[in-house]
């Protein structure tokens, strides 16, 4: 009798405690998949309308970006400022190479680069994209012009680094198509090897 209930009190006791894993293992995934960013939406966040004007390029896929590129670049923006040029703005910002991906920019140097437009007073963009932000991690496609960079394709070569992952900062008509974002390490590689993006 005695062997009998302590079997019905261990059996329970089995039980209740599978109920209690089962539980905590179902709360990790679902707090795991809370946590893990929402790509396609943070993409859309990152599709701007389209500009007023045309662009000279448009680019259809990395690989041509990368062909154009006199250096590729992760950096964080330390500062920037607008500066009017004949009525337009344009964008001075100073970033600091993080990573040198290709070309003669070395880990730690700090760059110019110029974009056209800018922000009003009040944080709205001038002329569409975005310009970039400061202390936000940008990974560039520059080409260089004197003692300045600029993005190569004006916009279409920077692409913004949010939650570990790379996405392209352009518009609906000129964002690569056959470009789908990104974990960081993923796209260093992929710059890093030959003909990836071919």
């Amino acid at each position: 009798m005695m062997n009998r209930r302590k079997m019905i009190v261990c059996f329970a006791l089995a039980v209740i405690l599978g109920i209690c894993l089962a539980a905590c293992s179902a709360g990790a995934q679902n707090q795991g998949s809370e946590n893990a960013p929402d790509i396609a939406n943070l993409d859309r966040e990152e599709t701007y309308p389209d500009v007023p004007g045309s662009l000279e390029v448009i680019y259809r896929d990395i690989a041509e970006l990368e062909r154009d590129a006199d250096c590729i670049a992760e950096v964080t923006v330390q500062n920037s400022e607008v500066i009017p040029l004949d009525g337009f703005p344009r964008t001075h910002s100073q970033a600091k190479v993080v990573t040198a991906l290709k070309g003669d920019l070395k880990t730690g140097d700090v760059i110019e680069v110029i974009e056209e437009g800018g922000r009003t007073d009040k944080g709205e963009a001038i002329a569409g994209v975005p310009v970039m932000d400061a202390g936000s991690t940008y990974i560039l496609f520059l080409h260089r012009t004197d003692d300045a960079w600029f993005i190569v394709g004006a916009f279409q070569g920077k692409f913004i680094v949010k939650e570990g992952y790379v996405f392209q900062q352009a518009t609906e008509e000129t964002k690569i198509q056959s470009y789908s974002p990104q974990k960081i390490e993923d796209f260093r590689e992929s710059v890093a090897t030959p003909d990836a993006w071919r």
